[in-house]
C-alpha cells in the first residue's frame, strides 16, 4: 500500500478553484487531471482509460467516530441508478484523523461507463484525507487510488478526488 503516491501540482489545493490538480499513482502511473469545477463540492474519479465522471450533486459524506462514508446516487428514471459509495477508516473506536488510510473492500460503484463493483470486488485502494471540517457544512477532501477486481475477475485501477461538505 505504501507504494502509492499521490503528487499535487498546486500551491492551493481546493481554494483556488482555477488551478489544474493532478493525482498520480506511482503503482501504475494511473493519472487524472483536473481543473477543479466552479462547485461548491464535486466527487469525480476514472477507471482504466476511461473518461472521467464527475458528479456535483447529491453527494454525501458522512463521518462516523472511526469511518467515513463519500456517497452519490441518482435514479436515471429508467430503472437504473448511479451510484458510487466509498468507506474506510481505522479499526476499533479510534478517531479520523488527517492521513492515508487503506480502502478494504468499501467500493461500490454503478455509473454510465457500464462500471459494476459491489462489495464483494477485491480491491487494493488507499484513501488520503487532506481535509476534514471541523463542523457540519465544512469541507472534507479526499483523494483516492488503487485497483480493484470487478464482479468478472478483471483487474482496473481507479484515480479520484472528493470535495465534500461534511454532512454529519
Amino acid at each position: 500500500m505504501k507504494n502509492l503516491v499521490y503528487i499535487f501540482f498546486t500551491v492551493c489545493l481546493f481554494a483556488c478553484q482555477s488551478e489544474e490538480l493532478t493525482i498520480i499513482s506511482e503503482e501504475n502511473g494511473s493519472e487524472l487531471s483536473i481543473v477543479p469545477p466552479n462547485s461548491d463540492e464535486y466527487l469525480t474519479y476514472r477507471v482504466d482509460d476511461q473518461m472521467p465522471i464527475t458528479y456535483f450533486e447529491h453527494i454525501s459524506c458522512m463521518l462516523q467516530p472511526s469511518q467515513i462514508v463519500i456517497s452519490h446516487i441518482t435514479d436515471m428514471g429508467n430503472g437504473e441508478i448511479q451510484e458510487f459509495r466509498l468507506e474506510f477508516g481505522k479499526a476499533g473506536d479510534l478517531p479520523l484523523d488527517l492521513g492515508k488510510y487503506n480502502v478494504i473492500n468499501g467500493l461500490r460503484i454503478s455509473d454510465d461507463h457500464g462500471n459494476k463493483i459491489d462489495y464483494e470486488t477485491t480491491s487494493n485502494i488507499e484513501a488520503e484525507i487532506t481535509t476534514i471540517g471541523e463542523r457540519v457544512g465544512d469541507y472534507v477532501d479526499v483523494n483516492f487510488s488503487g485497483t480493484f477486481i470487478d464482479e468478472v475477475g478483471a483487474e482496473h485501477t481507479i484515480i479520484g478526488l472528493v470535495h465534500a461538505y461534511r454532512d454529519n
